[in-house]
């Protein structure tokens, strides 16, 4: 049987002759993940000296498509197709193909840059946008253009079903090669739902599929889910009332291989089958006897939050081009259905596509690489970069967790890039762990403090740590990881083992032995790991030596420790509750750990006392372990120092915004949103509310009050300082100027009253009396015409009549209803048949004809 791919095969490869980067759209269904390399292996081109390496962003796509080529060759995984992932290395002297995932060909990238024997490099799923694609494809690129000139160059193919790939193909001077999909007619069905469904929502769409009718005898039901807690709840509710002949399977990454096969093989004669997956299904995963997918509609992502200095994982709606490609899987072997949850207008408000992992995760581990790879970040590719600020942060945690050396410079990595960047000794050990920044320095410290500690066992404790806190599953209930570690059942160990006995190979460690653990050392090993979320009781919360402040469930018990270190915790919608931790002393910290501790004078304002406070602090990080009052004695700075923190403390509110300052800051958001081209003060940037005026103070970024600080010697004195002269003065005279042509305090009407503009309204308001506005045949506007004002015509008496910002329509409509209303009421005004030709005024009809007389 012929796929689409066959059609294109040969201007494929007539195409990576001629060119180094090749890109290749092709739809689901056309043969690229399962037929291409076979068709590639034919050519006789690829042998053992002259290899391709298929990159697979998920590891259970990998192995199945590994089985799947090796099963049409007759033969074991480890012949002529290989496959490597982390943990498992299944190749021969004979492989030609090898499938990889994306974290070990990075590894591969670092240990062997010039990709000796590698003549084509394909990137399999690249719309998938993981954040280890993106950099493999970096490396790749750049290790490209170093053994440019060689006798064997190194191709590079980019498989792709929904990308713009336009972007990419200009970027990367790369042809595209466009092939059809096989795709079977997919009926759209959709089941009414909340934005984000409820576990009732999904199995009624589940038991709709089920009774759909659609095949079935041989119909077998894709449901995709958020996450395992989703996966695991719909089970429980689809196990108590299924029938007897539909099997329920749950398929997501942490399954043995045994159960993910179980998930993706057919369903045994007369049986069918309901398979819960997450996003691993999503695209090139094949499961057999699929034709009928209900999709949630809800995915779980990683993503960075500032607030909280971590990655959590947030729930959202998928977007379209993910609605689409899981649509897709019910169409792959024949006609299918798929019930989407929620309603055409829900899925019409959706993103287009997806955001790429690089714009949205903890950069960390991949600006480690990039230094390792020894480029500057900007040197290499990247389809989508980042924002600066996830730079930042990515190369602070390399800084505080010992990567890279201090570079004394006192700027951020965005604005110095590779400038006095060093990489640690850490670094370079880190390679050869396998694990994580925080867990690969752990282990790597442990060994070198066993001698100090005369403690042969704290490394073997270190391996199963690392272990249980990247695969072990926790619950509120055992979330001291001393005492999970202590009371490890049988169960949960032998679940452990393969990962230990992994870590403990990287330290030529022959076995590790659950009596050989001692657990005492538990918080200092997590010390190491997580130096920044080391946490103090301060009130109801614990606060972490990076700031942020977590607390235990009601349900769990909390610890007694003065100091406890935390691995995990969940931000939510109800709080920020600790998964994971253990106690640490203080005395342990002082003596393994004492570049963590630092004194510092503090010097600041009260609240307590209601007065300004000067102190030497012990702390690690922002978190004060001790505390030591000193006379107070302030230089002009320290005065600035104890107001700036007074205003963080009490907000805004504590200095004079009067109704000047107010204009003046909205004055500042409309000319920034309608004159770009001028130089404003960014202070206007987030709006009338006034965030981005405290932001600035409390960032340090561009502190507009601070140089008026330091001859405050009061609360009475502060209060009385001129905000609205001190914002102005952000601005120099000419900008001042531009500033009052565009957003002029007052109106001049055509009757000559000056009348001032109201900027503190929802939009700019100017109030007259109507009268005052006969001749104006348009809307009066601001901002050099750019922002029409709200005109709100008075009576004769200064009574609301009409608001408008279309004086046209005004006076050729309502303005005649507003006459017969008001010609009775008030008389000795004028209220002419046509106001656009009559002469504006402010006096009555007998003042107008006196002053006719006079004239």
């Amino acid at each position: 049987m012929t796929l689409p791919i066959d059609d294109i095969f040969p201007q494929l490869v007539e195409t990576l002759n001629q060119a180094q980067r090749v890109i290749l759209q092709a739809p689901p269904g056309a043969g690229k993940s399962t037929r291409l390399p076979l068709l590639l292996l034919q050519t006789g081109q690829f042998h053992n000296q002259n290899k391709i390496i298929i990159l697979e962003p998920r590891r259970v796509a990998a192995r199945q498509i590994a089985a799947y080529l090796s099963s049409q060759l007759n033969q074991k995984i480890g012949q002529q197709i290989g496959l490597v992932m982390r943990g498992e290395n299944k190749t021969s002297k004979d492989t030609v193909i090898t499938i990889m995932t994306d974290g070990v060909l990075v590894r591969q990238l670092q240990n062997d840059p010039e990709l000796n024997n590698i003549a084509l490099v394909i990137f399999d799923e690249y719309h998938e946008r993981a954040l280890q694609t993106d950099l493999a494809l970096a490396l790749t690129l750049d290790a490209q253009e170093l053994n440019e000139g060689t006798n064997e160059e190194t191709k590079v193919l980019i498989m792709s079903a929904t990308l713009d790939l336009q972007a990419l193909s200009n970027s990367l001077n790369a042809p595209i090669v466009e092939s059809d999909g096989r795709q079977y007619p997919v009926t759209v069905e959709y089941v009414s739902a909340s934005v984000t469904p409820s576990i009732d929502e999904i199995c009624r769409a589940i038991d709709v599929a089920i009774q759909s009718g659609f095949n079935q005898n041989q119909s077998s039901i894709l449901v995709l889910l958020s996450g395992l807690s989703e996966i695991n709840r719909v089970q429980q509710r689809l196990n108590a009332s299924l029938p007897a002949d539909i099997k329920c399977y749950p398929l997501f990454g942490g399954l043995t291989i045994d159960q993910q096969t179980n998930a993706i093989k057919p369903a045994a004669k007369g049986l069918r089958k309901i398979v819960l997956a997450t996003n691993i299904a999503q695209t090139s995963l094949t499961i057999d006897g699929v034709d009928i997918v209900v999709d949630a509609g809800i995915e779980k992502v990683m993503m960075y939050q500032p607030k909280l200095k971590s990655e959590q994982l947030v729930s959202q709606q998928i977007s379209q081009a993910s609605s689409i490609q899981r649509m897709g899987r019910a169409g792959r072997l024949r006609a299918g259905l798929c019930y989407r949850l929620g309603s055409v207008e829900n899925f019409d408000r959706r993103r287009k596509h997806d955001v790429a992992e690089i714009e949205r995760v903890d950069l960390s581990q991949l600006l480690l690489e990039v230094h390792l790879w020894g480029a500057k970040f900007d040197e290499l590719f990247w389809l989508t970069k980042p924002e600066p600020f996830l730079l930042n942060v990515a190369h602070d945690k390399l800084m505080g967790l010992g990567y890279f050396k201090q570079d004394h410079l006192n700027k951020s990595y965005a604005e110095q890039g590779n400038k006095g960047v060093q990489v640690s000794q850490l670094a370079t050990q880190y390679q050869t762990i396998g694990a994580g920044l925080r867990l690969s320095k752990m282990l790597l410290k442990a060994n070198s403090l066993e001698s100090q500690l005369n403690n042969n066992h704290l490394l073997k404790t270190a391996c199963v740590l690392a272990a249980l806190i990247e695969h072990g599953r926790l619950s509120n209930k055992d979330s001291d990881l001393t005492s999970k570690i202590d009371k490890m059942d049988h169960y949960t160990w032998s679940q452990l083992t393969e990962f230990i006995n992994r870590y403990a190979k990287r330290f030529n460690l022959k076995s590790v032995n659950k009596s050989e653990l001692q657990s005492e050392h538990i918080g200092l090993l997590l010390a190491l790991a997580y130096p920044d979320r080391i946490a103090k009781k301060i009130g109801k919360q614990w606060k972490l030596s990076n700031g942020v402040g977590v607390q235990f469930h009601p349900n769990q018990v909390e610890p007694k420790a003065e100091l406890i270190v935390i691995a995990q915790f969940n931000a939510g919608q109800y709080g920020h509750y600790i998964q994971s931790y253990a106690a640490v002393s203080l005395a342990e910290i002082e003596q393994f750990l004492p570049e963590l501790i630092s004194t510092e004078d503090k010097t600041g304002w009260s609240n307590s006392l209601q007065k300004p406070y000067q102190a030497e602090q012990i702390k690690i990080g922002e978190l004060v372990l001790s505390e030591k009052t000193k006379p107070l004695m302030l230089t002009p700075e320290g005065w600035q120092s104890i107001w700036l923190d007074y205003i963080k403390q009490k907000g805004l509110s504590c200095l004079n915004f009067d109704d000047d300052t107010n204009t003046l800051i909205r004055k500042l958001e409309l000319a920034s949103q309608h004159l770009p081209q001028y130089d404003w003060p960014s202070l206007c940037q987030l709006g009338s509310d006034k965030q981005s005026l405290f932001d600035d103070i409390t960032n340090n970024k561009q502190n507009w009050i601070v140089s008026y600080l330091a001859e405050i010697r009061s609360v009475a004195q502060l209060k009385k300082l001129n905000i609205t002269e001190i914002l102005k003065n952000t601005m120099d005279w000419s900008l001042q100027q531009e500033l009052q042509k565009a957003c002029p305090d007052s109106y001049k009407t055509p009757a000559g009253s000056a009348r001032k503009i109201d900027y503190l309204a929802d939009t700019p308001k100017l109030s007259a009396k109507l009268q005052e506005m006969f001749g104006e045949p348009t809307s009066p506007a601001i901002c050099y015409g750019r922002q029409p004002l709200l005109i709100e015509l008075l009576s004769p008496a200064k009574r609301p009549l009409q608001v408008t910002q279309d004086l046209v329509n005004f006076w050729n409509n309502a303005y005649h209803e507003v006459k017969k209303e008001m010609k009775g009421r008030y008389p000795k005004h004028p209220w002419p048949d046509d106001p656009i030709n009559f002469v504006a005024t402010s006096k009555t009809k007998s003042q107008l004809d006196r002053s006719n007389k006079r004239n």
